[in-house]
């Protein structure tokens, strides 16, 4: 009996390290990159002190207590994830003005909005979705994105920057959606004097594809490129140049003079 109570209390312990570990690697994650900067740094002591709290409740077997921290830590790791995702609708897009950016989560499912005005333009942007592994939300936003894939018979399907986008201008505003690979769904509508044609421009002046990367954690806010790419070892960049390149320091390596040696040797 002692040996299975120990057993079991072993394994709560090893899935709470589990489940640390994968909010630590959260933060690494989206660690600050411009406008990213303010809320990691007031959330990065936060989150060493609820770790801390997290372990030590761990040891004494109070799990519960646990549990709720760990909560509170991917809270704002989630608030963090956000301020990064912001980045990618830039206040200026085809010479219209962004008003402020509403956004909000619940349970991984991530909601964002924003309108852009000028010239009597005005255009709205929404994204709904969060990543590929969208929290227990997650299921039903795929199904939804599923549903509206498959209205076929539903505007003018298009791909855009290389994903499946839909043009449809039969409702009260005309409007364009974005089905990103994460499985996020961008919808751009048509407030005033905006056709489809102006949608789409709006849509190519866009970075969706570094969008969608960050939101399936390859990429880190404003980059396009790997997360594991940008934490290489400086060292392994430090690499000899190869015969007849500068070094960097102002030296040249002379072929001639190698190959004198060599010829001596």
């Amino acid at each position: 009996m002692l040996a299975k109570s120990t057993l079991t209390t072993t394994a709560l312990r090893l899935c709470f390290l589990a489940r640390l570990c994968f909010l630590v690697i959260g933060v690494v994650l989206t660690r600050p990159v411009g406008g990213v900067a303010a809320a990691h740094a007031e959330g990065k002591a936060e989150l060493k002190k609820i770790f801390s709290e997290v372990m030590q409740l761990v040891e004494e077997g109070n799990v519960t207590k646990a549990a709720n921290k760990l909560n509170v830590a991917q809270n704002l790791v989630q608030d963090i994830k956000n301020e990064g995702l912001k980045s990618y609708f830039p206040d200026t897009v085809s010479g219209l003005t962004g008003e402020k950016i509403d956004i909000s989560s619940a349970l991984g499912l991530t909601n964002l909005t924003r309108k852009y005005a000028g010239d009597g333009v005005i255009v709205a942007i929404s994204l709904v979705g969060g990543g590929s592994n969208g929290g227990a939300l997650g299921g039903i936003a795929g199904l939804g994105r599923l549903a509206a894939m498959m209205q076929q018979g539903k505007g003018k399907q298009k791909e855009i920057q290389g994903f499946s986008a839909r043009l449809d201008d039969a409702g009260a505003f005309p409007e364009l959606t974005v089905f990103l690979e994460s499985g996020a769904i961008i919808k751009i509508e048509g407030k005033e004097n905006a056709n489809l044609e102006k949608l789409e421009k709006f849509a190519l002046d866009l970075k969706l594809k570094p969008l969608d990367k960050y939101l399936t954690g390859d990429a880190l806010p404003g980059h396009s490129v790997p997360a594991s790419a940008l934490s290489v070892n400086a060292a392994s960049s430090a690499k000899a140049p190869p015969a007849g390149v500068n070094n960097g320091g102002g030296n040249r390596i002379n072929n001639d003079d190698a190959n004198k040696k060599n010829t001596a040797e």
